[in-house]
């Protein structure tokens, strides 16, 4: 790393880094990016004892490959050097192995004097593909198990993309509540659990509905849809009511219908105790689509929605119309649609103008370009209260027409908006998804 640091002195003698107190050099090198910090920090003495402070390192982030041996013990040389001070760390993880497995414990048993209030451990992908035998299994959670168990300030915890045993995942999250469930704002557990066979009745094993019912401060909660239920969304509003502002729903190609459908008058109870609340389902593949009336049931709170499928033309027709119950509530939409005709392309365009609050639209399918324009009109006539829109179609029109004059009525309103066609139908096979 090379630093050009440009300094003038108005005193006499010769002016130089040593002269320079810790504060003034903790205060400078604060801009820096925590590589450059823990760099910085091996220069020299005086730089590494001014770069030791809680301000400096509250918050960073670990890469742990797992096959690149230099760079991760870089890495937890570096959380070794500075654990104590942070406050908020996040652990991205590559391919498991045994290396990772020690190098992790490493890095807890840096953090041991730390009081995290934010907690990251991303990707660590512990399935039967991991490499791991049972031995490196048990030794990896019994190490993640004996620190959360040291950290009593989290609000933020968030472990996803895992796809651990139910046995082992309700353990860990038994202990988090035990230790932080009066004080966890944020619960971040997106394809924790492993889904296949039984996992998807996840919301049925007693210990999980249990240790769901014990926190009392969240904000924002993210899981899986086979971890929900009538009893475990009543439990989450009762104890969490008037804080609770945002469940994150997934849905992925694994997960194979419960019919665990949250009822309407659930949701009339958990609306009245948490008025804030807002639902946004995530992901819903096809063909899921044949169970969507327990996926959207009338009455949720559903104000943002990521829908991605193939359907045709009756597929299609029926989605829009079980949306049309939530065109009061609904706040961003993204919408994937692969279909072979452009005939659902009005009824698309006449959702899209009945939601009157929605604030950002990423739409790419079948409309004709009448139906775009339609779109912009309900913009350009207040109709629609857009902040960002983007419109990727295809279009069976021969003449496809500048929907550029569109533009500055976006810009005026402070909204971005980008509008591409894909072609025709006749010379495109397939619809461009956009994640």
């Amino acid at each position: 790393m090379r630093i050009l640091v440009k300094t003038r002195f108005k005193m006499t003698g010769t002016a130089s880094w040593d002269k320079i107190s810790h504060i003034v050099i903790s205060k400078v090198f604060g801009y820096l990016r925590n590589k450059d910090k823990f760099n910085a920090s091996l220069v020299c003495k005086d730089w590494s004892d001014a770069l030791n402070s809680s301000s400096i390192w509250r918050s960073v982030k670990l890469d742990i490959t797992g096959y690149d041996g230099v760079n991760d013990e870089k890495t937890v040389k570096k959380a070794e050097k500075v654990g104590e001070w942070v406050k908020e760390v996040e652990i991205m993880c590559g391919y498991t192995t045994e290396g990772i497995v020690d190098d992790i414990n490493r890095i807890f048993n840096s953090m041991d004097k730390a009081k995290l209030t934010k907690f990251v451990l991303n990707n660590l992908e512990v399935d039967t593909y991991s490499g791991l035998n049972q031995i490196g299994l048990d030794k990896l959670f019994a190490s993640i198990n004996r620190f959360i168990g040291t950290q009593t300030c989290l609000q933020w915890f968030e472990m996803l993309e895992c796809h651990i045993s139910v046995a082992s995942g309700v353990e860990l999250l038994e202990n988090l509540s035990l230790v932080s469930c009066n004080t966890l704002e944020f619960l971040d557990i997106s394809n924790f659990f492993r889904s296949s066979g039984g996992v998807n009745e996840i919301h049925s094993v007693p210990a999980f509905r249990l240790l769901m019912a014990r926190f009392t401060q969240l904000k924002f909660v993210s899981m899986n849809y086979h971890c929900l239920d009538d009893e475990i969304l009543l439990a989450l509003a009762k104890n969490c009511e008037g804080t609770l502002q945002e469940i994150t729903v997934f849905f992925v190609d694994d997960d194979e219908p419960s019919f665990n459908t949250i009822s309407t008058s659930t949701w009339k109870e958990v609306r009245r105790q948490c008025p804030k609340l807002g639902i946004y389902m995530y992901q819903l593949i096809s063909p899921g689509y044949a169970n969507i009336n327990c996926f959207f049931t009338r009455g949720m709170p559903l104000t943002k929605l990521f829908y991605c499928g193939n359907l045709n033309s009756e597929e299609t027709t029926g989605l829009i119309q079980h949306l049309n119950f939530f065109i009061d509530s609904l706040e961003e939409l993204e919408l994937s649609i692969e279909a072979d005709d452009d005939s659902n392309s009005e009824i698309v365009a006449n959702f899209i103008t009945s939601c009157r609050n929605l604030k950002v639209l990423n739409y790419v399918g079948i409309l004709r370009e009448r139906e775009v324009k339609v779109i912009c009109e309900a913009q350009k006539e207040g109709r629609l209260n857009l902040k960002r829109c983007f419109l990727g179609y295809r279009s069976n029109d021969d003449g496809i027409q500048d929907t550029g004059p569109y533009t500055p009525v976006f810009a005026a309103q402070s909204a971005e908006i980008r509008i591409r066609c894909f072609g025709t139908i006749r010379s495109a096979n397939r619809v461009p998804r956009v994640y």
